[in-house]
């Protein structure tokens, strides 16, 4: 598979400038080497999301990790699309580092 994301999106949104890059195989989100989706803010990650021939998928860590710029992580873990654990036990995986 490439190495290099199948697209790049660039765009503006309220004063901030936004890259989106995803990796497609068959028409579909899908990466085996890396996460399939990743977003910038300015040049800083703010997601980074983990596909398997579409749905989110990951099995050796959270497939959905959402970063802000003070260092916190939000990260979801996903099997085949289906959330592995609830919103109140992902928020507790909450981590600064």
């Amino acid at each position: 598979m490439s190495q290099e994301p199948s697209r790049i999106e660039k765009f503006k949104h309220n004063k901030h400038q936004y890259k989106v890059l995803r990796w497609y195989h068959n028409g579909k989100l899908h990466r085996e080497d890396g996460p399939a989706e990743m977003w910038y803010e300015d040049d800083y990650m703010i997601y980074a999301g983990w596909h398997w021939n579409g749905p989110l998928h990951r099995e050796d860590g959270p497939a959905s990790i959402h970063y802000e710029r003070n260092g916190t992580k939000y990260k979801f873990w996903y099997i085949n699309g289906e959330a592995k654990q609830k919103i109140e036990t992902a928020i507790s995986e909450i981590s600064t580092s």
